[in-house]
């Protein structure tokens, strides 16, 4: 693979500059001046997964249609970046594999933990995940947006395989599972970064064995994007000491005129608790017999399957991917109550974007004692946009979380919930659980230059 660098001045207008690749199509990419604001937007969830039968695909109006719109208002008011919140593509299908169909085939636990990952394995792995972003990264109307519009992405668990990082310690650590991960990865940094395992430090990624990296979007905005797999295991999302380096490298870098710090999350950090939704369908078996478990949290059914092929599922809180599950509460606080000291002192806002659950809305940690937004530095929005592809949820799912969306004790002196955002749906009828909306979109953000607030704009299929 060849990589060339190209650097481009930046102007005190906006500016356009034209490519092409061996003579192909023209590519039109624009560039903000130097004091512009910047306009982007953010997606996640960028494909179909493998339980959406193509009838089901085909009554969506099939994968372009918010790319489509997206291009629409590119057309009128360019973006100058995309930000991906993870799931750019599907890879679920690596078990389809024939050497890893071979592996699941294993009876024993013990020999399927520490079956040798071999050159063979490795190759036909390798070949899949080769193949399936040559495919997804090269078709469609994504592809032209590749091309035209400069990204900055995160990695979420389908970029590697459904629930990566959230298995049993003995699976997630067996030679198969860190072989697939390693070479999954690889692919990542590679057509998400461009850059390879060796040069990811020398190319400004942040983490000790992870990927995060800090940017700024113009004078005002800066953003950090957390790295919320590689690291992964069913207790921590991502290592202390990476942590530090992320949280070292923004105090360094954040500039002094910066109004604005966009967190951007795989897995929304604020949402309804998925802890307590087995209380509020009246008993894990509820669930059962009412949904399929994988709809519950946002995931494909690989992991459900999986899971399966190895006598799980054990606990209801080992299988959970979110921040609230139990495992992960303490590391949640922690990352929160670090934002909140960055927040106070250097008066920034900041504001969590997230995607992986398929349906969109917005949520708030607030000062548990009324203070106006504006002065209050616990005040953080998060905004959940997904899926710019994949299906929505049916309505049970949204049914069971809005009984758990009420509010929440951070600490003494934080608390969160869930903001009423959707009154009615996309045709008119109104709605009576008003806090998540499952379709399909993403989110325009834009800034206002005279204001200085942000704007953002969730784009809601009318379907």
């Amino acid at each position: 693979f060849w990589r060339y660098n190209i650097s481009l001045p930046i102007a005190d207008q906006e500016k356009f500059f034209e490519y092409s690749v061996n003579n192909g199509a023209m590519n039109r990419v624009y560039i903000a001046g130097y004091s512009q604001r910047w306009r982007w937007f953010f997606h996640s969830c960028n494909g179909f997964s493998n339980d959406i039968s193509p009838e089901k695909q085909e009554k969506l109006g099939g994968a372009n249609v918010l790319w489509n719109d997206m291009f629409t208002l590119h057309s009128k008011q360019p973006y100058h970046v995309q930000v991906g919140g993870g799931d750019q593509l599907y890879c679920d299908d690596v078990f389809l594999t024939n050497a890893l169909k071979g592996w699941l085939g294993i009876v024993s636990h013990k020999d399927r933990d520490k079956a040798v990952f071999t050159k063979t394995v490795a190759d036909e792995v390798s070949d899949f995940y080769f193949k399936n972003y040559v495919k997804c990264f090269g078709s469609g109307t994504f592809a032209l947006a590749l091309a035209q519009i400069p990204y900055s992405f995160v990695t979420d668990d389908h970029d590697i395989f459904d629930g990566y990082g959230s298995y049993p310690d003995r699976l997630q650590s067996s030679p198969y599972f860190q072989g697939i991960g390693a070479i999954a990865l690889r692919f990542f940094l590679l057509f998400q970064h461009h850059t390879t395992f060796q040069r990811a430090k020398i190319d400004n990624y942040i983490g000790v064995k992870s990927f995060s990296w800090f940017k700024n979007f113009g004078n005002s905005t800066a953003i950090v994007g957390f790295d919320n797999r590689s690291e992964r295991s069913i207790n921590q999302t991502l290592s202390y000491e990476s942590y530090d380096m992320v949280f070292n490298t923004m105090e360094k870098e954040l500039p002094p005129d910066c109004k604005h710090l966009m967190v951007i999350l795989g897995i929304p950090i604020c949402y309804p608790r998925f802890a307590v939704v087995e209380s509020a369908m009246q008993g894990w078996q509820s669930i059962q017999h009412s949904l399929s478990f994988h709809k519950l949290f946002g995931k494909t059914g690989a992991m459900e399957q999986i899971l399966n092929q190895f006598g799980q599922p054990e606990l209801l809180d080992d299988l959970l991917d979110h921040w609230t599950a139990a495992p992960r509460m303490n590391e949640r606080s922690q990352l929160i109550w670090r934002l909140q000291h960055i927040a106070r002192n250097r008066n920034i806002r900041i504001t969590f974007l997230s995607g992986d659950v398929h349906c969109c809305g917005a949520g708030t940690f607030h000062s548990t004692k009324f203070v106006s937004p504006p002065n209050d530095f616990r005040y953080m929005c998060q905004i959940v946009s997904s899926a710019i592809v994949n299906a929505p949820p049916p309505n049970i799912v949204t049914d069971a979380l809005h009984q758990t969306a009420i509010t929440y004790n951070l600490d003494d002196y934080t608390s969160e919930d869930m903001i009423s955002l959707f009154s009615n749906d996309v045709d008119g009828t109104k709605l009576n659980n008003q806090k998540l909306l499952p379709r399909r979109n993403y989110c325009s953000v834009m800034e206002d230059s005279n204001t200085n607030n942000i704007m953002f704009t969730l784009r809601v299929e009318n379907l």
